[in-house]
């Protein structure tokens, strides 16, 4: 599925334990999901996701396809981890 793909910010801190935490954040508008009763444009979604798929992203804002992943999370509910993407076409933003 193709995602446009508007911001990539990586982050890297340590954590109270002292550990090293790296990856990225990756904010991206599903155009295919209509707007919600009321609501007007595409509300931003955000994942975080490891640097090293993080480092797909070449250009931004551009369209993405992306991969995902679903595992089961707490209580058995399923969280979506991105798994990598490839660059589809440019965007530009005016």
């Amino acid at each position: 599925m193709t995602y446009l793909v508007i911001h990539v910010r990586p982050y890297s801190f340590r954590d109270d334990g002292n550990k090293l935490v790296e990856g990225a954040s990756i904010t991206y508008l599903d155009l295919d999901n209509e707007p919600d009763e009321g609501e007007k444009g595409h509300p931003p979604l955000t994942i975080t996701a490891p640097l090293d798929v993080a480092k797909d992203f070449t250009q931004v804002p551009g369209h993405y396809q992306m991969d995902f992943k679903q595992r089961r999370g707490a209580k058995g509910r399923p969280t979506i981890s991105l798994t990598g993407a490839v660059f589809a076409n440019p965007v530009t933003l005016t």
